[in-house]
């Protein structure tokens, strides 16, 4: 799963905290069919990273950019963005 929260994916911080909490309502609801749920990345990746994943599809639009950077529940410099903080609440409800 991911979430992306660039404003260049018509997204925010708000949009992606958002996401991981109907994320685990869907789970919650269906989980038999469930078992797992694996979120793509916990920190958004460095900078070169993304210029390497970009070079090597060939695609450098700047909302797949903008997808790749932010797909993280962390910014890159490690703070904690709102859907960071949206886990810990959504996992303390189900006391994990």
């Amino acid at each position: 799963m991911g979430y992306p929260s660039g404003a260049n994916n018509n997204s925010s911080y708000a949009k992606q905290a958002a996401f991981i909490h109907e994320l685990f309502l869907a789970w919650d609801t269906h989980v038999a069919q469930i078992p797992l749920v694996n979120y793509t990345w916990q920190t958004d990746m460095p900078p070169n990273s993304i210029k390497e994943m970009t070079d090597y599809y060939h695609f450098d639009n700047p909302g797949f950019v903008s997808y790749l950077a932010t797909l993280g529940l962390r910014t890159f410099d490690n703070a904690d963005k709102p859907a960071f903080r949206q886990l810990a609440v959504e996992t303390e409800a189900r006391d994990w």
